[in-house]
């Protein structure tokens, strides 16, 4: 993924194209994330579609300069569940 992939679509008219464009994008990837923290099919693409609509309300001022980023951070807490690298800290394992 370069850098680029990374940033707010600058083709995009407004911010729902932007969102619609980065929804394409992740939409997937953020299920599979939230698959991969223990949410069963149903709850991970609750938890996607909560995070989309989060980032498409935000206002203009706290909109990310990095879209991808935000999701997954995003989606970590509202899925209840920790990240892989915070689970391993708790147990004490490296």
């Amino acid at each position: 993924m370069t850098s680029e992939q990374t940033r707010v679509p600058e083709m995009a008219d407004t911010w729902a194209e932007a969102v619609e464009t980065i929804y394409v994008r992740r939409a997937r990837q953020l299920w599979e994330y939230g698959r991969r923290l223990g949410l069963d099919s149903g709850a991970a693409e609750e938890v996607a579609q909560e995070v989309f609509v989060r980032l498409l309300r935000l206002p203009a001022l706290r909109r990310p300069g990095n879209p991808d980023a935000w999701l997954f951070r995003c989606g970590v807490p509202i899925s209840g569940r920790e990240a892989p690298d915070e689970q391993v800290r708790h147990d004490g394992r490296s």
